[in-house]
């Protein structure tokens, strides 16, 4: 017995789920790139004349130093170094990136300070990345025009 088949019709590229798609994300990585911002904590990072832009960020983690002494290691408060908690906290910070080092053994530090800050302050963060031995550390700054 012999059955005749359906007409069909010619099959084509569809635009409108490809267009669909591309919106889609868009939008998702627009969301993102803004919970990325919203993770950090905001401090006023100071300006500098002789400002360099790294190319390599790859590799590093972030500390956070606010104006209160709040020390940040990315988005997690490790504590702070005034009020006499200064030896505790750099104690957790050293175990903290110790515990990143052995993750990522050539760790480097993109330190972040705000500029109402005392230098002494980022010196004593700087010594407990030294004590793990991590020696390479970007300090985040604006490009002065002047």
């Amino acid at each position: 017995m012999k059955f005749k088949l359906p007409a069909q019709e010619e099959v084509g590229f569809q635009m409108a789920p490809l267009i669909d798609m591309v919106f889609l994300l868009l939008i998702f990585f627009m969301c993102a790139s803004n919970l990325q911002q919203l993770d950090r904590p905001q401090i006023e990072i100071p300006l500098a004349k002789n400002a360099q832009i790294s190319e390599d960020l790859s590799g590093r983690c972030t500390i956070t130093i606010k104006q209160d002494e709040t020390v940040w290691l990315g988005n997690i408060t490790v504590g702070s170094l005034g009020e006499g908690g200064e030896s505790a906290l750099l104690e957790r910070l050293d175990e903290y990136v110790g515990q990143i080092r052995q993750r990522i053994p050539d760790l480097k530090v993109n330190l972040r300070a705000d500029k109402r800050l005392k230098h002494k302050q980022v010196r004593k963060v700087m010594t407990a990345c030294a004590r793990v031995g991590i020696t390479d550390i970007i300090f985040a700054t604006y490009q002065s025009d002047k």
